[in-house]
């Protein structure tokens, strides 16, 4: 039984480990495996041209999507702050992940949990949600912990701007 146990959790733990990393003009992610990723063409802030990424798993039970802005000066925590969709009531709690530093906030709202992150890198902004239904087991959690924690900012892109 103890060899069973231990043999699942050796493939749980080397499955989550596999990832492959994606480049997107302003950053890198590294992808679970067997998640799959697309983009589409979107607008960003003040109607310019952006990306919009969505991540999943096609038997999985929800999907992480990302947006990205690149600002022409340096973006301040406060300013982060008032750009999150959170009521100034409540307490969010400055935090890291890969590159990025700001805010994260869960909820749940009409039948789906979101998971919500605003993070910041001097002058690129990143949007990320994550939605799934409500109902479901949020089996998905630590994968997109990991995933979000995984990003980096494209150096030499963050050079050349």
């Amino acid at each position: 039984m103890i060899r069973y146990i231990l043999t699942l959790l050796i493939l749980g733990i080397s499955s989550s480990l596999s990832a492959e990393t994606v480049i997107f003009p302003v950053f890198s992610i590294d992808v679970a495996s067997e998640w799959m990723h697309n983009v589409e063409p979107s607008r960003t802030v003040g109607d310019t041209p952006g990306e919009l990424i969505s991540i999943f798993r096609p038997d999985g039970i929800g999907v992480l999507k990302m947006t990205s802005y690149v600002a022409p000066d340096n973006i301040s925590r406060d300013r982060l702050r008032n750009l999150t969709n959170v009521g100034i009531s409540t307490t969010l709690t400055w935090q890291e992940w890969g590159d990025f530093s700001g805010y994260q906030y869960s909820y749940v709202e009409r039948g789906s949990f979101f998971m919500q992150w605003w993070l910041l890198n001097e002058r690129t902004v990143l949007w990320i949600t994550y939605e799934s239904d409500a109902d479901e087991l949020q089996v998905e959690i630590e994968t997109i912990d990991m995933m979000v924690n995984s990003i980096t900012l494209n150096r030499l892109k963050k050079q050349t701007l």
